[in-house]
């Protein structure tokens, strides 16, 4: 009983010395410290992103809506089981995968190591083996480029099946007018051609596809596409090669990690541990589930 008290007046001691520092302490910390910035922009300074190294690269959905699939699966099923947690991509999600794997394709310097969609977010691990010509980033923007471009076709593909086919006679009538429309457009690029100049056709003809894309915009039904990656992208750098077998398991069981999370987020309950430092908090469907798993905690 005095070793615990011992222990616990030592601890309290601890904390209380740890907690008087002073403002102008904490004030020169975070002056030499620098600006803060938000994970996703945050880069080494004083690494060269185009050398040969190993990354694992976060991508968010904007706004974090499930876009890539949604969770199946039991969190307690055995690794490798049917039933254990996995992503149902959805055609979105299955197209950004397939766009990952391809990116040797645009530049052979890059081997993906692996990659683990979630439904609003991905990681993936990335091996530059040669000196790249770009930047690591341009590498990332060039691949939701592509992201985007397939985003648009999907929902153009969504958009025509969603509308009514046209009858024998509403077709007949669409070729017509269009067969008028290009032959107005064709005399009139003639009279313009006569009558004026090639730099106000020039501008006229911007002037033109500004009205129409305002014209089509407004006449759609749907709304315009937003972002479909939030800005910039999270990056960790491979320091040692005994971390990329941590990095993999760390992709591997990210379903089984989000489905326990969501399994357990009104299932925690609290157990004081030392009332003076804080009080720490356990799942009871964790530590009773049908078998017995360790957790990390971070």
């Amino acid at each position: 009983m005095n070793c615990l008290f011992r222990k616990k007046h030592y601890l309290c001691k601890r904390y209380a010395q740890k907690a008087k520092m002073k403002d102008e302490q904490i004030a020169w910390k975070k002056a030499h410290v620098g600006e803060k910035k938000v994970s996703m922009k945050r880069r080494d300074d004083h690494h060269d992103y185009s050398e040969r190294r190993m990354y694992m690269i976060t991508l968010e959905i904007e706004g974090r809506q499930p876009l890539f699939g949604h969770l199946e699966g039991d969190p307690f099923a055995p690794t490798g089981s049917a039933d254990s947690p996995h992503i149902e991509l959805s055609a979105l999600g299955q197209a950004v995968h397939d766009e990952w794997m391809g990116i040797p394709r645009y530049f052979p310097q890059i081997e993906v190591k692996g990659l683990q969609m979630m439904p609003d977010h991905l990681h993936g691990i990335l091996f530059v083996k040669e000196q790249l010509p770009v930047h690591l980033g341009q590498v990332i923007s060039g691949f939701k480029a592509g992201c985007r471009k397939i985003q648009r076709r999907l929902e153009g593909e969504r958009e025509i099946a969603a509308e009514p086919q046209p009858t024998e006679k509403n077709k007949q009538a669409m070729e017509d007018k269009r067969a008028t429309e290009k032959k107005q457009a064709t005399e009139k690029k003639q009279a313009t051609e006569k009558d004026k100049a090639q730099a106000i056709e020039k501008a006229e003809a911007q002037a033109t596809r500004k009205e129409l894309s305002q014209q089509v915009a407004a006449s759609s039904p749907y709304p315009p596409l937003p972002p479909l990656f939030a800005k910039g992208y999270n990056d960790l750098i491979l320091r040692s090669y005994d971390e990329l077998g941590t990095w993999l398991n760390y992709l591997h069981d990210n379903p089984r990690r989000l489905m326990l999370k969501s399994h357990t987020a009104n299932s925690s309950t609290p157990v004081p541990w030392v009332d003076c430092l804080c009080s720490q908090h356990g799942s009871i469907i964790m530590i009773n589930g049908k078998s017995q798993q360790s957790n990390a905690v971070s």
